[in-house]
């Protein structure tokens, strides 16, 4: 092939690449697809004369949003973060939910202790280079947080405080907004998937199993007993009468043949124990097994007392507490 040749057919190509680059110029441009999820962690510290308190620690008479932290950290390099800011060295891992915000709408994330716990994000919008949400957070019927929150993409925004006076737990909330280009699937279902690793990450290590009866059910291969019958506790008439509430927890061995034995109740002593311990001894089991052989575990009853329920029936909860001698 001869160079004139060569500088023809090069030309040729050229001219006719340039309608393509010409149209691809003009036409208008794809507006970015992604989603968007948020994390929420909460961590806590009950506030009791032993637990030192340092001098940067959140408002005790108020919970209100508190400030960013940088985000992408896991569970435990956030709670040590959150330690030093706040000089709280013995604040707690307590919760974790992840959800997706759809657009339009909220992202409502929420847990139950006591009074149910809701914190919403919406309105997400870009401002100038940063982004704003709204963040509503109530505990029962009561608003603790509602306003608008600027913040750059990749903050954590913490919420910090007391979310019911009246109860002697400090809290600190920790909510990171995550926004994945539609091609980065993977990054998303990793963000989503972190409540699961910080349960796994804060687990309590699995307590030895005993080397001789009553085992601990649900440890190693000591299976659990499975509960087959039970009488209702009779809610004692001065209780009813004083309108009085409770909880008991009563400790026992299921021994082989699935019956409950040497009842003993663990919690501090209340007009209920007497109940609880004749109700305690009414519960009857498809026993342990251990290697297929059935075997004696203790175990922890739960027996909870309120007014709120139908004449004298009483919701129950048969709780195994792993670990409790």
């Amino acid at each position: 092939m001869t160079n004139r040749y060569r500088l023809v057919l090069l030309a040729a190509l050229a001219v006719a690449g340039l309608p393509a680059c010409s149209a691809s110029s003009n036409a208008p441009s794809t507006p970015e697809l992604s989603k968007v999820a948020v994390l929420l962690r909460t961590y806590f510290i009950p506030l009791r004369p032993e637990i030192k308190l340092g001098p940067k620690h959140p408002a005790l008479d108020r919970f209100q949003f508190n400030g960013y932290l940088p985000g992408g950290q896991d569970g435990k390099a956030q709670l040590r973060s959150l330690s030093a800011r706040y000089t709280l060295k013995d604040l707690a891992y307590q919760y974790s939910d992840s959800r997706r915000m759809e657009e339009g709408k909220e992202a409502v994330l929420q847990m139950g202790f006591g009074e149910p716990i809701q914190v919403k994000v919406g309105d997400l919008a870009k401002a100038g280079g940063a982004l704003i949400a709204d963040f509503n957070i109530t505990v029962g019927q009561r608003e603790l947080v509602h306003r608008k929150i600027p913040f750059k993409p990749g903050d954590c925004l913490l919420f910090a405080g007391r979310l019911d006076t009246r109860l002697p737990i400090l809290s600190v909330f920790s909510v990171e907004i995550r926004r994945f280009p539609e091609n980065q699937v993977a990054a998303f279902q990793d963000f989503m998937l972190q409540p699961r690793r910080d349960s796994e990450a804060f687990a309590p290590p699995q307590p030895a199993q005993r080397n001789q009866e009553p085992y601990l059910p649900g440890v190693g291969d000591v299976t659990m007993p499975e509960l087959t019958s039970k009488q209702t506790a009779a809610y004692p008439d001065v209780a009813r009468a004083q309108k009085l509430e409770g909880d008991v927890i009563v400790e026992v061995v299921v021994d082989r043949e699935g019956k409950v034995t040497n009842p003993r109740v663990i919690t501090p002593a209340s007009i209920f124990d007497a109940s609880a311990l004749e109700a305690a001894a009414t519960y009857r089991y498809k026993p342990a097994t251990k290697n297929g052989q059935p075997v004696a575990v203790t175990m922890n009853i739960i027996i909870v007392y309120k007014l709120t329920l139908k004449s004298a029936e009483l919701r129950r909860r048969p709780t195994v507490v792993k670990g409790r001698s």
